[in-house]
């Protein structure tokens, strides 16, 4: 790497802005790699939209990706909002995928509800899973009850399960109620199982069986009379 472009670097993760314009000025090359990353990366990575800007502005490339990840799922995963709006306006995909996984599914996990809203505005795909798992998945193990809704909202599958469990499966386990009707009351099954266990098998408190069974009467009678008559 050249002197001007660790100058460069070094002025990013100072976040000095006086210095930053400086050394470009002076003719750093404003799209080097150092491991991958590029300046543009680095200033997503900290968080640093005017930084983020004036590289822009001296003709970084925005939608630069290096081998393990990308600019939106960077902001993603921090919970950068306004930089993931900053990126989409400049043509970033919402469904680019970092290792299978999307900014959407990233954002989900990490519980960064206005990421989340920003991406499904922009028409970022809830049903992208990565290995095994959907945006909805992460969601609902993390208990993260407004990101659920709005996921529902924009018709998540709510019953997707590949190798693993169903979103209302990993919601019970977790012990959260409000969660688990959200799902019923939008019509998730409660008949998914996973490892020979069902979601009555792992519902963590009383009150999520008794929900469950509730659901399973009125929807399922016969069902219900098999497995709870003599309970």
């Amino acid at each position: 790497m050249e002197e001007k472009d660790k100058n460069l670097e070094n002025a990013i993760r100072q976040q000095d802005i006086k210095s930053i314009r400086k050394i470009i000025k002076e003719g750093a090359n404003i799209n080097f790699e150092n491991e991958g990353w590029s300046p543009f990366l680095m200033a997503v990575e900290i968080g640093n939209l005017e930084i983020m800007k004036i590289l822009a502005h001296y003709g970084a490339n925005v939608n630069h990706r290096n081998n393990s990840s990308n600019a939106l799922y960077i902001a993603s995963q921090q919970g950068h909002t306004e930089i993931v709006q900053y990126l989409i306006s400049h043509k970033a995909n919402p469904n680019i995928q970092n290792k299978g996984a999307t900014p959407l599914l990233i954002a989900a996990q990490e519980g960064h509800l206005g990421v989340v809203k920003e991406l499904l505005k922009n028409k970022a795909d809830p049903n992208i899973p990565d290995a095994k798992d959907t945006p909805l998945h992460y969601a609902c193990s993390k208990d993260h009850y407004e990101i659920v809704i709005k996921l529902i909202k924009h018709k998540a599958n709510l019953n997707a399960q590949d190798k693993g469990d169903a979103p209302i499966m990993l919601a019970a386990e977790k012990g959260s109620l409000r969660i688990v009707k959200l799902l019923l009351d939008a019509g998730a099954s409660i008949l998914k199982k996973n490892r020979n266990l069902s979601v009555f098998d792992l519902a963590a408190n009383d009150e999520i069986k008794e929900l469950l069974k509730s659901q399973l009467k009125k929807t399922k009678p016969g069902l219900f009379k098999k497995c709870f008559s003599d309970k």
